[in-house]
C-alpha cells in the first residue's frame, strides 16, 4: 500500500500559505522594481536564443563583435544608460514645476528613445532593450516610481529591440534613414503607452489618444530632431571606435 511521506503532507500547507501570501492584495514600489529586475534576468537567460542570435549576427557589422559582451561594450551601454537617465531626471524636474497643461509636453523631451534605438542598432537587440528599460527604471527612482514604471520601461526597451532589427539589415545607417525610422517608432511607442493607460485606468483608447495628442506631437518632434542628429553621431562614434580598435588588434598580431 502506498503511503504519503511527511513532506507530502506538508506540501498542501505550504501551497495554501503561498496562495494566501499571493492573494493578500499588497503591492509596493519594491514589488514593481523586483518585477523589472526579473524581466531583465529572464531576458539575459534568453539572450542566446535563435532569434537574438540571428539579429546579433557578427556579419552585419564586423567592427562590433556580438555574442558575449566584452568590457568595452558593457562600458558603452552603461554610459548610454547613464546619459539617458540623467537627461530624463533633469527634464522630469523641469516638468514637475511646469504648468499642468505643459507637463505632458515637457516630459516627452529627452534622449531615452534615441539612445535605446542606437544601443540596439550598434550592440544588438538585447543591449537595446536593457538600455531603454534601465533608463526608465533608474530615472523613475528619482522622479516618481509607480505601477507604470515596468510597462513604460518595456515599451522604451522595445524600441531598442527595433534598433537591433534595423541594424541587422542596415548596420551603417544614414541620417535620412534614422529620420524615417523615428516617425513609425514614435507612433508605436505613443500608441502602446496610450493603450496601457486605457487598460490600466479603464478609459476608452480613443479618449486617451485624443487627450494625448499634444504629447504625441511633442514626442514626434523630439525624436525627429534627435534621431538623425544625436543618434547618428552616436552610432558613427561607436562604430568608428570599434573599427579602429579592430584595426589596431590586427596590426598588433601582424
Amino acid at each position: 500500500m502506498l503511503t504519503r511521506s511527511p513532506e507530502d503532507n506538508r506540501a498542501p500547507v505550504r501551497n495554501r500559505a503561498a496562495l494566501a501570501k499571493r492573494n493578500d492584495g499588497s503591492h509596493s514600489v519594491e514589488a514593481y522594481f523586483a518585477c523589472c529586475l526579473t524581466c531583465v534576468q529572464i531576458l539575459g537567460e534568453c539572450g542566446h536564443c535563435f532569434l537574438l542570435g540571428w539579429m546579433d549576427n557578427p556579419a552585419r557589422y564586423k567592427a562590433v563583435p556580438h555574442g558575449r559582451p566584452n568590457s568595452k561594450q558593457i562600458a558603452f551601454v552603461s554610459a548610454l544608460i547613464a546619459i539617458g537617465a540623467v537627461v530624463r531626471i533633469g527634464i522630469g524636474e523641469v516638468a514637475m514645476v511646469s504648468p499642468e497643461p505643459l507637463y505632458g509636453v515637457v516630459i516627452k523631451v529627452g534622449l531615452s528613445e534615441t539612445l535605446s534605438f542606437v544601443s540596439g542598432l550598434v550592440f544588438g537587440p538585447l543591449s537595446g532593450f536593457i538600455t531603454g528599460f534601465s533608463i526608465i527604471v533608474i530615472s523613475d527612482v528619482a522622479i516618481a516610481p509607480g505601477a507604470w514604471t515596468p510597462f513604460i520601461a518595456s515599451i522604451i526597451g522595445l524600441l531598442g529591440v527595433c534598433g537591433g532589427v534595423v541594424g541587422r539589415f542596415r548596420p551603417k545607417p544614414t541620417p535620412k534613414m534614422l529620420l524615417a525610422a523615428a516617425v513609425p517608432l514614435t507612433l508605436l511607442s505613443e500608441f502602446l503607452q496610450n493603450a496601457w493607460v486605457s487598460l490600466f485606468f479603464n478609459v476608452p483608447l480613443s479618449m486617451t489618444m485624443l487627450t494625448g495628442a499634444s504629447t504625441l506631437i511633442a514626442a514626434l518632434v523630439n525624436n525627429v530632431i534627435f534621431f538623425p542628429t544625436v543618434g547618428y553621431k552616436t552610432v558613427e562614434y561607436l562604430q568608428s571606435h570599434f573599427s579602429l580598435r579592430s584595426k589596431s588588434k590586427v596590426e598588433t598580431r601582424c
